[in-house]
């Protein structure tokens, strides 16, 4: 049986599904929606298979199984009362909205509507951080590290969406960061935010500004959580390096990983390829795999809330340091 699923948002993160669709035997997209006439254009001539809409009542009259929505965050309001409508499950770009209480009127919204809701955390099904993920079965761990530079210039302002700050609902904590806090929660279960600090380069901010760089400590139990979240990162010969880096020391290891490879005390373990295709198969094989025995995994999607969470905690924490209101608009 041939899972069929229809996409909303064809542009970016939309493609990067479709491609990855690909690759997978029970899983297939069979419709599209995007208001862009260009990208739907576009994706017809690639993917001919692929029936194409442009307005959402068309779109669903589509028969599907289920929805994967890659709309920008702003966006997803805008069609949330047709998409409930429809009582398909669905999987969701992270975040699970901009705010708190965004996320928490999608969440309760799905499930007055009875709908399966799976937040898309691509790195949860990376095979690096699923093997360390193993490696760590029966481990007490003593200290996490997570860390993501992006490698972009951070003092220019984003072109796009993610460069208004009441449409993006944050900046490199929210985006970059978000994937990291996320990855404590998969190795931890929880932890408690401490302190936290936000700049916009170089300058302390507040969550009213798209920061540029963040930082966050925490402890889970007896635990400490350091993340380091950064648009730009180190630089070398002029240009931003991108890095990612876990490092979890346990009462016996340090163990480091990323997306190429996983160390125990220096020596690779294992290796990969970095690539984001072979997560996203994972990802929409499990998706495909819930609908059809309708085993959906519930705590994934709490532990999103308890990531929004934190990032509003550490947007509080640090608009009571710094009462600086610049950014890219100042």
């Amino acid at each position: 049986m041939t899972i069929r699923l229809g996409l909303i948002g064809v542009n970016n993160q939309g493609q990067e599904h479709i491609q990855a669709s690909q690759y997978c035997s029970e899983v297939s997209f069979t419709a599209a929606f995007d208001i862009n006439q260009q990208v739907l254009k576009d994706l017809r001539g690639q993917y001919p298979d692929i029936q194409t809409y442009h307005t959402a009542e068309d779109f669903f009259t589509a028969e599907v199984d289920g929805y994967v929505l890659a709309l920008p965050h702003h966006v997803y309001e805008t069609i949330w009362s047709d998409l409930m409508s429809q009582g398909k499950p669905l999987l969701k770009e992270k975040p699970l909205g901009r705010n708190l209480k965004e996320a928490a009127f999608f969440l309760q919204a799905c499930q007055q509507h009875q709908i399966p809701l799976v937040t898309a955390i691509q790195r949860r099904t990376h095979s690096s951080y699923e093997y360390l993920k193993g490696l760590l079965t029966g481990e007490t761990i003593t200290a996490l590290s997570a860390t993501l530079h992006l490698g972009f210039d951070p003092t220019e302002k984003p072109a796009n969406w993610r460069g208004v700050s009441l449409q993006a609902g944050g900046g490199a904590l929210l985006d970059s960061g978000y994937h990291m806090i996320d990855l404590a929660f998969y190795f931890l279960s929880h932890f408690n935010l401490i302190d936290a600090n936000v700049w916009f380069n170089g300058q302390l901010g507040t969550a009213e500004m798209l920061d540029t760089d963040a930082s966050l400590v925490g402890r889970s139990g007896q635990t400490w959580v350091r993340i380091e979240s950064r648009v730009g990162g180190e630089q070398k010969d002029g240009r931003y390096q991108k890095k990612e880096l876990i490092e979890i020391q346990t009462e016996s290891d340090l163990f480091e990983a990323n997306r190429e490879w996983v160390k125990r005390n220096g020596e690779i373990l294992f290796e990969c390829s970095r690539r984001w295709t072979d997560a996203m198969v994972m990802q929409l094989e499990d998706f495909g795999r819930m609908i059809h025995t309708g085993a959906f995994e519930q705590p994934k999607v709490w532990d999103q809330v308890a990531i929004m969470e934190v990032v509003e905690k550490a947007y509080a924490i640090a608009a009571q340091k710094a009462p600086f209101k610049g950014g890219y608009d100042a």
